[in-house]
């Protein structure tokens, strides 16, 4: 699976150069950044994959596919039926009533901007936590303290979670922007 955001991104975004070992490192953490925003969005964003789903349609009823942006919507069947739709404006309208199963592409391209920005910070906010602390995140580690040094764990549910974090609101933004609201399946 492609990730967001390459080496290139995050030393364009942090003015680190990574060589040698830490580049393979950086794309790791560039990977797991990946994974976490796709969990959260539902779905790969990018690149564009064939899904598929099955659900009931019906005559002359307008049927939005459920991922955005559609590039090709690919087949529309309902076993033992001949049938025929129209595809527009994101979605489809059939001929027939039944159970469909809709097989269709969707996708982007190329990453998102905003998705290879929040990449880019997960994977810095892992960096820093493994420099400075030594740890893949911090742990719901509140406050550090230098002179007689003292770490100050948080005990906030949402601050002990540790690893990748998003604010809530980027979470909703983020989902909002290309989350998905069905359940598909897809290959690449």
């Amino acid at each position: 699976m492609a990730r967001f955001a390459e080496v290139a991104d995050l030393q364009a975004r942090t003015k680190v150069v990574y060589a040698g070992a830490d580049i393979a490192w950086v794309q790791t953490l560039l990977d797991d950044a990946s994974a976490h925003l796709r969990d959260i969005l539902g779905w790969q964003v990018f690149p564009a994959a064939q899904v598929s789903y099955t659900t009931k349609v019906w005559a002359g009823i307008f049927n939005r596919l459920p991922i955005q942006p559609v590039i090709s919507l690919d087949s529309v069947s309902i076993p033992n039926t001949f049938m025929t739709y129209d595809v527009y404006d994101g979605g489809f309208e059939t001929d027939t009533n039944g159970i469909a199963t809709i097989t269709f592409t969707a996708g982007y391209a190329a990453a998102p901007q905003s998705l290879v920005s929040w990449c880019c910070v997960l994977a810095a906010q892992v960096i820093d936590a493994v420099t400075k602390l030594g740890m893949l995140g911090n742990g719901g580690l509140s406050s550090v303290s230098i002179d007689d040094f003292k770490l100050v764990w948080s005990q906030s549910a949402e601050n002990g979670l540790g690893g990748y974090t998003l604010p809530d609101r980027v979470v909703a933004q983020l989902r909002a922007a290309y989350g998905t609201t069905a359940y598909v399946t897809g290959s690449a």
